[in-house]
């Protein structure tokens, strides 16, 4: 994450003849205070009027510096950066700017001294104020301090804080399966009129995604339905022979509580029980304003038949908002290295399809884990991904209205604008 600090008159004028046109002692020892021992990234011509910084590391972006662009220095500091480090962006006016308008993904708070007299400046700073937050307010002498924070920050990055929270500082335990480090109790917050949350720090496996929520709303169970699409997520999963998974996740979704001789092997679904995905679709459809819009994947009484417990989508809740639907999703556990990507792009899916089909648009997806956990195997691949700059998120596209959600297919999709660094590979915990 990166913080901005800069200080400006009310007209957001920051200096004047590459200088700043006031001196302001008690500013200044606060810019000192707030910036020791971090990484500052700088344009050179501001960098050539700083007084000395001592315990601070500058990164200089200069045409004819190794680090010519802002890309090249944000991933400069990110290398540097120490769990305990901050990294800030202090100015001048060119780097300040190219920072609110192509990297605000990457921005967590900005820090804004506003000087009390409107001195004459020629290099002004575009602010986008409505983007952010007001979180703290200090009156000063000559000056005003504001601290903001962005309204909504990219799924991404909350993503990558809470693998480095528990890489950082997560509980030693063996489980099960192995040894993790692990903290309980999070929650992510995903605008998905803003983006679609598909990691870029590492290539993901959309089509896979896809294919496996699509299996799901067939209410299907066999995973040799998807092995026969390439798709071999459940392969290293399933214990029991032929595929089949037990009354797992979408099977509890079209067919909650079916009777376990009722099975047809050929289609991978079981019959009769209760079909909560309809139910939910025609009660935001009839009945908007419910406080009841919910279903489980969690069935206390056929849980232990499934090759795995089930862990996530144990409830989503759906809530109208005028034109908007909001969910929200608790995951039992979650697999931060490999699972909870999928998840996350999953359930947005599923909120993009439902509001689709009830002529909605999908907004807020709010995801709450209870144990979180990063497993032993897994530790040097979340360091390499933790070292890697996100990029701009993508969007996503349903191209087709379905009559029938089980009717929808992988081609109804669009990708949009979707560039990402390179997979990394790291075995499947069984």
């Amino acid at each position: 994450m990166i913080e901005v600090i800069l200080a400006c008159t009310p007209k957001y004028g920051i200096g004047f003849n590459c200088k700043l046109p006031w001196h302001d002692k008690e500013e200044l020892m606060m810019f000192q205070t707030k910036t020791m021992d971090s990484i500052l990234i700088v344009g050179r011509k501001t960098a050539e009027n700083l007084p000395p910084l001592k315990n601070r590391t500058l990164i200089i972006v200069s045409k004819s510096g190794e680090h010519n662009t802002v890309q090249k220095a944000i991933e400069k500091a990110y290398l540097l950066a120490e769990k305990t480090k901050k990294i800030f962006v202090i100015g001048g006016g060119q780097i300040y700017n190219e920072i609110f308008y192509h990297y605000s993904h990457l921005i967590d708070k900005v820090h804004i001294s506003t000087i009390n007299e409107d001195v004459f400046c020629d290099t002004f700073v575009n602010f986008p104020k409505h983007n952010y937050r007001l979180l703290s307010f200090q009156n000063f002498n000559t000056f005003i301090h504001e601290v903001y924070e962005a309204n909504c920050k990219s799924g991404e990055i909350q993503y990558l804080s809470l693998l480095r929270e528990v890489l950082d500082k997560g509980n030693d335990t063996f489980g099960r399966n192995g040894a993790v480090k692990s903290l309980f109790g999070k929650a992510l917050l995903f605008d998905l009129s803003k983006e679609f949350p598909l990691l870029t720090t590492k290539k993901m496996f959309l089509r896979g995604i896809i294919e496996e929520l699509i299996f799901f709303l067939k209410g299907q169970t066999n995973s040799k339905i998807l092995e026969q699409k390439k798709v071999n997520i459940w392969k290293g999963n399933t214990e029991h022979t032929h595929g089949f998974m037990g009354p797992m996740y979408g099977s509890q979704w079209r067919h909650f509580n079916a009777a376990q001789d009722e099975f047809d092997s050929d289609t991978g679904v079981y019959k009769g029980g209760y079909d909560q995905l309809n139910h939910v679709i025609n009660t935001i459809k009839n009945e908007p304003k419910s406080r009841r819009i919910l279903m489980t994947t969690f069935n206390p009484a056929q849980a232990h038949l499934g090759v795995l417990y089930p862990c996530h989508s144990i409830v989503n809740q759906f809530y109208v908002e005028g034109d908007y639907l909001d969910m929200t999703c608790y995951n039992r556990s979650s697999d931060l290295f490999l699972g909870l990507p999928f998840n996350i792009a999953s359930s947005s899916l599923l909120l993009h399809i439902i509001a689709k089909m009830t002529n909605l648009r999908p907004r807020y997806f709010h995801l709450y884990l209870g144990d979180c956990h990063i497993y032993e195997l897994h530790k040097e691949a979340v360091k390499t991904q933790l070292a890697r700059v996100p990029l701009h998120p993508p969007q996503i596209l349903l191209c087709q209205v379905r009559n029938q959600i089980e009717d929808y297919k992988y081609e109804d999709f669009s990708l949009q604008n979707y560039q990402s660094f390179s997979s990394i590979k790291a075995e499947m915990v069984k």
